[in-house]
């Protein structure tokens, strides 16, 4: 099983590529998104966030979201691969 997180710093529409070795293709994945502040502490903003795609590839995980704010804010996308 891997359990991999990476950080996303931006607003609206955003894709981000997470390396997760072992995965390929045939996998089932999942994948969360919470606010964090800048020493990483997750916290409940008042952005909207979301995880549109999941898409497994070799050794990788393309993940596209949205954050529905004006401006840049952290966040942590964790994609589990059982």
């Amino acid at each position: 099983m891997a359990n991999v997180q990476d950080t996303v710093t931006g607003h609206k529409l955003f894709e981000k590529m997470i390396k997760v070795p072992g995965i390929n293709r045939f996998n089932s994945v999942f994948a969360s998104i919470t606010e964090i502040d800048t020493q990483g502490v997750p916290g409940m903003g008042l952005a909207t966030l979301a995880i549109n795609q999941v898409v497994p590839i070799d050794n990788a995980v393309i993940v596209r979201g949205f954050i529905e704010w004006d401006s840049d804010l952290m966040v942590r996308i964790s994609v589990l691969a059982p």
